[in-house]
């Protein structure tokens, strides 16, 4: 979105004064930054808010200006925007031309680039009471085109206006209110998820591959996300104002992620930050399981081995096409000790 405005018939002292006023009289959530623009024009400013600015407020901060530069002789005002979203009549993603230089604030209308003229109607809003504007197609006008001038920055002192209070977070408010407008929170979100996802099927993998006293079936990771969901669900911990079945599916989502953070921390941590130097360790082939790769011929290979040493324990291990091996056979494992000092198996070998 290009908003601007243009104030031409005044000098910089005037305008800088009146634009004051106006930042006064501006309490829109959306308007956190007003910056001046000298062109070379005589007499002729360039005034645009900061990129955040949402179309309501730009035409409300267009009336602010309109009263502060009430006493000011001679003066002109243009303005362009272009709108995200459908404004009453008004289409999306128009540029639309603001008519300032009517003798009254109520006059003011809107041009499209189509010449679609349109007016600024008030009404009473039926459940709070207030005063309102609404934007109504009323016949044709011609359309005055974005200027291309060249803006030249004014020292900070001299052409930029702070507005409001609060105004970082105002600013984080607004940064999240257009990200949300522009669909990116829910692409973030798909993405978040995505990596999420993926950071625990890896993680359950390297727990697979840690040497532990124990071994759970590689199920287990789906199976403990559901009971833990179906828990919070019956006792409805979580999302109260759901179904039962919603509920289900939010809370099993929720501990899954939570789960594969903890089993990444853990176990994927403690896989990354391993020694370079390589033990070499002694276990027995206890169960070995095969799946067909869907893009070769081939099938991937995973071994149960109960280990014997360095230390007694299980481990689960895939070697992908290698199907050497044989239910029974003693193995040689290469192991690695990782940065909370348990073992992760790197591969299995022949003895």
């Amino acid at each position: 979105m290009k908003e601007l405005i243009f104030i031409q018939g005044a000098d910089l002292k005037t305008v800088q004064k009146s634009v004051r006023q106006a930042v006064s009289l501006c309490d829109d959530d959306s308007i956190t930054t007003l910056c001046l623009f000298a062109t070379p024009q005589k007499e002729t400013f360039a005034l645009r808010p900061n990129k955040m600015c949402m179309e309501w407020d730009f035409i409300s901060f267009c009336y602010q200006l309109l009263y502060a530069f009430d006493n000011v002789n001679g003066v002109r005002f243009d303005a362009w925007f272009k709108s995200d979203d459908a404004m009453d009549d008004l289409p999306a993603g128009k540029m639309a031309h603001i008519e300032f230089n009517a003798p009254a604030v109520g006059e003011l209308t809107l041009v499209d680039a189509k010449c679609n003229r349109y007016i600024f109607a008030a009404y009473t809003d039926e459940e709070s009471g207030a005063e309102c504007l609404q934007i109504e197609r009323s016949g044709t006008a011609d359309f005055k085109p974005y200027p291309k001038l060249k803006l030249s920055q004014l020292p900070v002192g001299e052409g930029r206006f702070e507005v409001g209070k609060n105004l970082r977070h105002r600013k984080k408010v607004n940064l999240w209110y257009r990200m949300a407008q522009q669909g990116w929170i829910g692409l973030i979100g798909v993405v978040l998820i995505m990596a999420l996802s993926i950071l625990g099927v890896i993680a359950v993998w390297d727990f697979s591959e840690t040497l532990l006293p124990f071994s759970l079936p590689f199920w287990t990771g789906f199976a403990i996300p559901a009971a833990i969901g179906l828990v919070l669900a019956l006792t409805k911990v979580l999302f109260r104002d759901s179904s039962l079945w919603t509920r289900f599916i939010n809370c099993s989502f929720l501990s899954a992620i939570i789960l594969g953070l903890a089993m990444t921390l853990v176990f994927s941590v403690n896989g990354w930050f391993e020694s370079s130097d390589t033990i070499y360790g002694r276990g027995t082939i206890v169960k070995i399981d095969s799946i067909r790769d869907k893009h070769s011929s081939n099938s991937n290979y995973s071994y149960a081995i109960d280990v014997s040493a360095p230390s007694p324990g299980k481990l689960y291990i895939r070697m992908y096409h290698d199907d050497s091996f044989i239910k029974g056979e003693t193995v040689t494992i290469h192991l690695h000790r990782g940065l909370y000092g348990m073992f992760h198996a790197e591969k299995i070998e022949h003895q």
